[in-house]
Order: structure tokens, then C-alpha cells, then sequence
């Protein structure tokens, strides 16, 4: 079988936020996204060095959604292994968020929302022996 182009993970992601400031504040400071590298015409580039994940956060505009709805259905951040997802777990924990490691199709996860109500998931592969 030939396999043809792949690719190697995640370039970006982009989530409508309903306040850019309080939505950048909190992939900073609950994600540990650094600081916005570009920041213009409602937009944020925000990156995480760790996964070499970049998300852009846009101002929500007026679109088809209904109220409430998310933006997005999820994103699942990759986690390495079961003891950086605990090390997630005690980091929620410190920062007084009630969110615990369970099981998941293929793995185990950690499902959080940012405060936009967008679903978000860290996770990590537990393939079938």
C-alpha cells in the first residue's frame, strides 16, 4: 500500500471568542499559551512552545449559529503520555478547577470548556494490547 502526503499534527486552530482579551487571558493562563504574537483586525495568534500548537482566536462576529452554540464541535490537545495528563489534572486542581482524568475511546482524557462554552480535550492514547 502507498501511503501518500500525511502530516505531522496540528498548524492551528481557530475559535470565535465572545471577548478576545478574556479569551487570550485564559488560553495564557489556564493553557499556558504564551502571549499573542499577532493581534490585529480582531484576531490573536496565540502559541503553545511545548506542543507547537498555534490558536487563532477571532471576535465573534453575527454568523448562523444559534445562541450559546459553540463554535467549534472540540479540539483534542495531544497529550505524551498518563503522567502529563495527571500533571494537567493537579494543574487544574491548583488553579480550583474541578476537572478529572476519564476514560475515552482509545485513551484517557481531561474535557475542559474555555469561557466561550468551546469544548476542549486533552488526551492521551491508551492503544488496545
Amino acid at each position: 500500500m502507498t501511503i501518500g502526503p500525511t502530516f505531522v499534527g496540528v498548524a492551528h486552530v481557530r475559535i470565535n471568542a465572545q471577548d478576545l482579551e478574556r479569551s487570550i487571558a485564559w488560553y495564557r493562563d489556564v493553557l499556558g499559551f504564551e502571549d499573542p504574537w499577532f493581534v490585529r483586525d480582531q484576531k490573536a495568534v496565540l502559541f503553545h512552545p511545548a506542543s507547537k500548537i498555534e490558536i487563532v482566536l477571532q471576535q465573534a462576529q453575527t454568523t448562523a449559529q444559534q445562541p450559546g452554540e459553540p463554535a467549534f464541535d472540540h479540539v483534542a490537545f495531544l497529550v505524551d503520555d498518563t503522567e502529563q495528563l495527571r500533571a494537567w489534572e493537579r494543574r487544574f486542581g491548583e488553579l480550583g478547577l474541578d476537572l478529572h482524568i476519564t476514560p475515552a475511546v482509545g485513551g484517557a482524557s481531561i474535557n475542559l470548556e474555555d469561557p466561550d462554552g468551546n469544548d476542549l480535550e486533552l488526551f492521551v492514547y491508551d492503544p488496545p494490547r
